[in-house]
């Protein structure tokens, strides 16, 4: 079975949190600003910075975890307001730049996501992060060859990076290269039994070939490790009307509207879901871009 969606921008997951080292004096709100939730780190941000006692690269270093939780909530203007500054201070801070660039990429601009990558890259050419990350804006690009080139550096430089191995399986999948992408979603299982995105991808490898009964049963596992990933019941819903199971493939597609109402809107058209066409899958209209960073 082959799902047919819309390629829009959906961030399942947040990304990474800058490690930054910072000495500050009220040691809650270092710690907050660089491990909290997102509200918590962008209040504790908040507190350090207008604290006046922050200066150069701590200073810098406030205002990029402050962007980077920004960023995590969806707020992008914000994000990015934050990490010019953080960049303003401290120039040679790539992992602002590879914040700043997914922020760039939330907002559509994906020529100025690769951009900022490419300068995090530059700065720093064992980022593996920055390269995943520019992987994702080029898939959204449509450049699957460039896309697979950075996840295959992103990998060089940390073998046991799941989220890149994740990222490859989903782009290998767009181009149709099943066994390869079966192989890279088995592999981020391997690293992260627990990941609940890879079992949905190697699922929708599964379904791509048409093994509908395998491509369910990682549906149900991605939804054991995350009840609250629509994704995972849609298309487990979807699977199950292709067999036949109207009462619960309806039932999972009514799950997936109560944790994300728009959720339909993602189908180009409902009557050709389930279509499978021969040869490779078509790099606008297959896959869904719900992979982690």
């Amino acid at each position: 079975m082959r799902f047919s969606v819309l390629p829009i921008s959906v961030v399942v997951c947040c990304a990474v949190v800058a490690s930054r080292s910072l000495s500050w004096a009220i040691a809650n709100d270092a710690d907050q600003c660089l491990n909290g939730s997102a509200d918590e780190r962008i209040a504790a941000c908040t507190r350090a910075i207008d604290s006046g006692r922050l200066q150069g690269n701590e200073l810098a270093a406030a205002y990029g975890n402050r962007g980077a939780a920004y960023k995590d909530k969806g707020d992008s203007s914000r994000a990015i307001a934050d990490l010019n500054e953080a960049i303003r201070l401290d120039p040679r801070d790539a992992e602002a730049y590879r914040n700043r660039g997914i922020a760039h990429r939330l907002n559509g601009d994906l020529d100025r996501a690769i951009e900022n990558h490419t300068e995090a890259i530059r700065i720093d050419p064992n980022f593996a992060r920055a390269y995943n990350a520019r992987g994702f804006a080029y898939r959204y690009k449509g450049d699957i060859d460039r896309a697979i080139a950075d996840f295959d550096e992103a990998i060089r430089l940390d073998p046991k990076y799941v989220f890149a191995y994740n990222n490859r399986c989903w782009a290998y999948g767009d181009r149709g290269e099943s066994e390869r992408a079966l192989a890279d979603c088995n592999m981020a299982i391997q690293l992260d039994p627990k990941y609940a995105m890879a079992y949905l991808n190697r699922g929708l490898t599964y379904a791509d070939i048409g093994d509908d009964d395998r491509a369910i049963a990682d549906f149900d596992e991605a939804i054991r490790l995350d009840a609250n990933l629509g994704l995972a019941y849609l298309f487990r819903g979807l699977a199950k009307l292709e067999k036949g199971d109207d009462a619960g493939g309806n039932a999972d597609i009514a799950k997936a509207k109560e944790l994300d109402p728009n959720v339909d809107t993602l189908f180009t058209n409902v009557d050709t879901l389930f279509t499978r066409p021969a040869g490779k899958n078509n790099e606008d209209m297959t896959r869904m871009p719900v992979r982690r960073q």
